[in-house]
């Protein structure tokens, strides 16, 4: 029986593990076997870390882990279309259990899987099995960023919810028409791929953090075209109602950190109609003193709309490559976007710190000129 590494987490440990776990080879009907490419070290894979208490699938001990993929589809079995060999993917993370649904994105909890994260082995790992349904084919020239075409669904998603209320509320207020104000928390991958969302739409842009303006991830964002601010040039939640939110605030406000400190004080300067999205969260909330009744008043009097955003569907993933087109096209930026680039056997150390300089770190398994020499 042929084997192989995979990067794991297991109930009661905060670590990430090198197992060795059973190689697929020769894909069943209907399914494909795919080679990783590259795969992204994320958040997520740090809050199931640090839970000590993955979901794994129902008879294991463990989780495998990553969700951030790009693949190379290297066999196909039988009554799967021949194009589907040698294609480059990226795998949709959520899976519903009821094959009806149109939307897995907005399935309830207990009714779904998510490869790497719910109930599912993940592709922290180099060959794996898939079904065509549940792939999206990479648009040719952009291979080299598809690794981040997930965390930028994400942030695409974010952005379609927050159109959708807007278009249904009111036509004075659709931000397709109007562009609008944006203001993104954090400094963090997600928190980029919202930068991007919102650049390659043409709005303006505000991304607010702790570094300095002489960070690299700063510099990343201001070349990128976005303002930046640190969070102490933004006046803290006082519990006094201030007119000047409606010149100086924002009218969407993409929130990254998963930081509740930093989720109210970046909702203090929310203009009216304004909408605050969600995008990141505790694993383990913990209750904490913050000036809640302000905020709740803010949003009655001023009319907005709060819509948590967690995972992604088509159309978002299919904005997620256009705009990652867009960066592509905007300047060289991959190296400034991946910032470190790690081996399997080296990448352990990754899933428990962040590095100061760093956006995304990702796990190389093979090299794109093998990629190319193994197409048909």
């Amino acid at each position: 029986m042929a084997t192989q590494p995979a990067i794991c987490a297991h109930t009661g440990s905060d670590r990430a593990t090198l197992e060795t776990i059973v190689r697929p080879t020769d894909p069943p009907a209907g399914m494909v076997l795919c080679r990783t490419i590259e795969l992204g070290v994320c958040g997520t894979d740090r809050d199931i870390l640090a839970s000590q208490s993955p979901w794994v699938a129902v008879g294991e001990k463990r989780l495998v882990l990553g969700h951030e993929c790009v693949a190379q589809v290297v066999a196909i079995g039988s009554g799967v279309d021949e194009s589907w060999r040698g294609a480059v993917v990226v795998p949709l993370v959520r899976r519903s259990l009821d094959p009806t649904l149109a939307r897995p994105d907005l399935a309830p909890p207990g009714e779904y899987i998510e490869r790497g994260i719910y109930r599912a082995d993940g592709f922290a790992t180099e060959f794996w099995l898939d079904e065509p349904r549940h792939l999206l084919r990479v648009p040719a020239g952009l291979e080299r960023y598809a690794v981040f075409a997930e965390p930028q669904s994400i942030a695409e998603k974010g952005v379609h919810e927050a159109i959708a209320l807007q278009r249904g509320r009111s036509a004075d207020h659709d931000i397709e028409r109007k562009a609008p104000r944006v203001l993104v928390t954090g400094q963090g991958p997600i928190a980029f791929a919202a930068v991007i969302a919102s650049l390659a739409r043409g709005w303006n842009v505000t991304m607010v953090g702790r570094d300095s303006s002489a960070h690299s991830r700063t510099k990343f964002a201001m070349d990128l075209g976005a303002h930046t601010c640190v969070w102490t040039d933004l006046a803290p939640p006082d519990g006094f109602w201030r007119e000047e939110v409606e010149e100086s605030g924002w009218d969407l406000i993409l929130e990254c950190t998963g930081s509740d400190d930093a989720m109210v004080h970046a909702a203090s300067h929310l203009r009216a109609m304004g909408v605050l999205v969600w995008l990141g969260a505790e694993r383990s909330p913990r209750s904490k003193q913050l000036p809640w009744s302000a905020m709740m008043r803010d949003a009655i009097l001023r009319n907005h709309v709060i819509v948590g955003v967690v995972n992604s569907a088509r159309r978002d993933f299919e904005a997620a490559f256009r705009h990652l087109a867009w960066l592509a096209n905007h300047g060289d930026f991959r190296d400034r976007l991946f910032t470190h680039r790690v081996t399997l056997r080296d990448s352990l150390e990754h899933y428990h710190v962040r590095l100061p300089e760093s956006v995304k770190t990702v796990i190389e398994f093979s090299d794109f000129a093998d990629v190319e020499s193994a197409r048909p």
